[in-house]
């Protein structure tokens, strides 16, 4: 139960709107939410290796899982910014990449230790 309580208390996620994704399965959600801090942990070192070796096509595709993924847990606003770099990216629009990623990898940086935090008791 206070797990729950903790979980609902993260601003950026929408439980009601992933667990509607997931048929309700709340037992599955607790596993994507826990797959989700390594995921977050492996983006965010590949986003910014692709973006410096001008690798427009994976970091695409990295933004791409990413931005699914946030979806899934209900993290609707950090995975809007994953589409809008996602869109800039199969533009080669590198510079809106270069200047919205910080933001993103911030947003994503802090949704992750607020997950760690849960799981960590």
């Amino acid at each position: 139960m206070e797990f729950w309580i903790k979980v609902e208390q993260i601003e950026e996620l929408s439980i009601s709107t992933a667990l509607d994704g997931i048929g309700n399965q709340r037992d599955l959600y607790v596993e994507l939410l826990e797959l989700m801090i390594q995921e977050i942990e492996n983006s965010d070192i590949n986003l910014k290796r692709f973006l410096s070796e001008n690798d427009m096509h994976n970091f695409r595709v990295e933004v791409h899982n990413m931005k699914g993924s946030l979806k899934s847990i209900g993290a609707m606003g950090i995975a809007q910014k994953a589409y809008d770099l996602e869109i800039a990216s199969r533009k080669v629009d590198v510079e809106f990449c270069i200047s919205n990623l910080p933001v993103f990898l911030e947003e994503l940086n802090n949704l992750c230790l607020k997950l760690k935090e849960v799981f960590s008791e």
